[in-house]
């Protein structure tokens, strides 16, 4: 999985504070370049893993202020403020540990170098592993996280 770059940590040091001070929680932290513009993602959830657009438009103008005194991005950017989604992207062990027995589509690179993807339930994370159930399979999957190229929380309907 990508690290967080420095502005990314810094960012999300203050967006926490921020967030806390709202009484939500901050999901993850995205910058990234697109075309000739930059844009800081910022994913929040409430309390209750659930945020609405209110909730978004208060961490927006509260976070934009602290951005812009403490300017921790040397450069222009769009800030945009949302939720991180029913089909999440799990970028830390964090977001594993959260997505515990939920099912995940995980792509990974094994130890031959080979690509590999799955859907299975989170069933475990610690010591830099993630552990997944996978439907059709009794055995567990147990997956290095440095191994992981992506993954996504899989949006479960009912209908």
């Amino acid at each position: 999985m990508a690290r967080k770059s420095k502005m990314e940590d810094e960012v999300s040091r203050i967006a926490e504070e921020v967030a806390t001070s709202l009484g939500l929680e901050i999901y993850d932290v995205l910058l990234k370049r697109t075309g000739p513009r930059w844009k800081l993602q910022v994913f929040v959830t409430g309390p209750d893993a659930n945020v609405n657009l209110d909730d978004c438009a208060r961490l927006s103008r509260q976070l934009s202020r602290e951005l812009d005194l403490f300017d921790p991005i040397p450069h222009g950017y769009d800030l945009e403020v949302s939720s991180p989604g029913l089909d999440r992207s799990l970028r830390t062990i964090r977001h594993f540990a959260q997505a515990k027995d939920r099912k995940v589509r995980v792509r990974w690179r094994d130890a031959n170098g080979k690509v590999n993807e799955t859907v299975g339930t989170v069933t475990h994370t610690g010591d830099g592993t993630v552990t997944l159930q996978l439907d059709a399979d009794p055995s567990p999957v147990e997956i290095d996280f440095a191994a992981i190229l992506s993954a996504r929380l899989q949006a479960e309907v009912n209908w």
